[in-house]
């Protein structure tokens, strides 16, 4: 077994856990649906070549936990009726978890827009494929997310409150360090591509 899917299935069991310490039932079971289908059209796309069980399908686990995060900020995020703030009934894990996915979701987004914001014209093909290789690579993905579920919980310790809230500010401030993280992935990967041209 090969870093990515060690990385990937040890993520894989720590939000089963979570999933079923705070009930969260519904994101663990929509995730795998989308998994299944994922890993049929994968099967069906490129028959003998990648079936449903090939490892390349876990890969991108985070694909499939995201658009089931909905169940989530649906059922564990409350609004508190005495404050303007959302606290999470999930526990402090799959709320990091959950911001922190958001987040690195929000910046590859960025990313993207602003590669081809700036340029139009060609040169957003090679930071396409860039994005595209950071995408697929699972223990720099999760290591990243690990890295902003740390600093989400850094700030619950700073702001010392005793419920887990989530705070739109704070997903935007996960999102413009996710971003720098990505951006720096980017350039690197691209200066390696271009050295032998230099």
């Amino acid at each position: 077994m090969d870093i990515h899917s060690s990385i990937t299935l040890a993520v894989v069991v720590l939000f089963f856990w979570q999933s079923l310490k705070y009930g969260a039932w519904q994101w663990f079971w929509a995730s795998i649906v989308i998994w299944l289908a994922a890993a049929w059209f994968s099967a069906e796309l490129l028959p003998r070549v990648m079936g449903v069980t090939h490892a390349a399908n876990l890969y991108l686990a985070h694909a499939y936990i995201l658009p089931a995060s909905v169940f989530f900020w649906v059922n564990h995020v409350q609004k508190q009726p005495d404050a303007q703030e959302y606290c999470s009934t999930a526990g402090p894990m799959l709320t990091y978890f959950a911001q922190s996915l958001l987040a690195m979701h929000c910046a590859l987004a960025l990313t993207a827009a602003t590669t081809y914001a700036i340029f139009p014209d060609g040169f957003s093909v090679y930071v396409a494929a860039a994005l595209g290789a950071f995408y697929m690579q699972p223990a720099l993905w999760w290591g990243m997310t690990l890295w902003l579920m740390a600093m989400a919980a850094l700030a619950h310790w700073a702001w010392n409150t005793g419920a887990v809230v989530v705070r739109a500010r704070q997903i935007i401030v996960l999102s413009v360090l996710a971003f720098a993280l990505q951006a720096a992935f980017i350039v690197l990967d691209l200066k390696q591509r271009f050295q032998a041209f230099l």
